[in-house]
């Protein structure tokens, strides 16, 4: 890594594109709490009054599932904030690439959120001659994002669209 600014490190491009991937899964993660959330206070059901009340236990408590609920979506919509930033930066940083075929991995990968196997049939090639191509798409990135300072800096049209 790159010393920066005030003893910071500088973020290589290969780690900037490893956190928007991981913040694509952590979405994913809580978009999947959410929905485990709801289907619990979905299952809930009405009291009934036409049977015998039985002791024991105590009654799942809806208020506080509907403000798990409530946290759950207030934070899904932070990230998702988070991840649409990041996405538009690595979209425009990729573009600086020369060889469309790493940009079109780069963004199938960490844009898109494909599978290797994905990525590989689409561009009718064998697993590893991508991961071939993926570790030297990386190489170049990694140059323009270092120089990334020194580009001509993107339109920030060029960022809102994705």
């Amino acid at each position: 890594m790159l010393s920066g600014v005030g003893g910071k490190k500088k973020v290589t491009g290969r780690e900037f594109l490893r956190q928007v991937r991981a913040l694509d899964l952590q979405v994913r993660a809580l978009e999947d709490e959410l929905l485990t959330a709801q289907q619990s206070i979905d299952g809930l059901s009405g009291m009934r009054y036409d049977k015998d009340r039985v002791q024991g236990g105590e009654p799942p408590d809806l208020a506080d599932k509907l403000t798990r609920v409530m946290e759950l979506r207030r934070d899904i919509n932070a990230e998702w904030d988070k991840l649409i930033d990041q996405r538009a930066k690595a979209r425009v940083y990729i573009e600086y690439l020369h060889d469309y075929r790493y940009i079109y991995l780069l963004k199938e990968r960490y844009i898109c959120g494909n599978t290797w196997l994905y990525i590989a049939e689409q561009m009718h090639l064998d697993r590893r001659w991508v991961f071939r191509m993926h570790n030297a798409a990386l190489d170049a990135f990694d140059k323009v994002y270092q120089d990334i300072d020194h580009l001509t800096p993107p339109d920030p049209c060029d960022i809102i669209k994705l």
